[in-house]
């Protein structure tokens, strides 16, 4: 069980990090595409957030899983844990923060405000590659 655990957190990860690239890339090259393209690429950036909120739940659960089958509760004394587990708790304060910005917008029929997603996005990435590092320390 462990190993199908830490199969899907790893996979999840994976695809949280490529969605939140790929969204970087494509938000990178909005000003340079007409405007017939919008909507597209609008729609496109969606399903990438979409994949980044899915797979940072399956990251929650598979993480309490894997705490649960392996090491169990006492992971969290390790002073490495703690601050990864901080930097979980402030990629999932940045994803509400952007699920919520792209729900009132869509609620208000416009885009999302570019400038705020564009630093969502970039804080969410750097917050996560943050996390992989501290992982790596904490379960050496």
């Amino acid at each position: 069980m462990l190993e199908l655990l830490k199969f899907i957190h790893f996979a999840s990860f994976s695809l949280a990090i490529g969605a939140g690239a790929a969204n970087l890339i494509a938000g990178r090259r909005l000003s340079s595409l007409p405007p017939e393209a919008m909507p597209r690429i609008g729609a496109y950036r969606l399903a990438l957030g979409k994949v980044q909120t899915v797979s940072l739940v399956l990251l929650w659960l598979t993480g309490f899983g894997m705490i649960s089958y392996g090491p169990g509760w006492e992971v969290f004394s390790d002073p490495w844990f703690q601050l990864k587990f901080a930097f979980v708790l402030v990629l999932t304060a940045i994803s509400v923060a952007a699920n919520l910005t792209v729900i009132r917008a869509s609620r208000a029929g416009r885009p999302p405000d570019p400038q705020r997603m564009k630093w969502l996005g970039i804080g969410s990435h750097v917050t996560a590659l943050v996390i992989v590092g501290l992982a790596v320390i904490a379960f050496s």
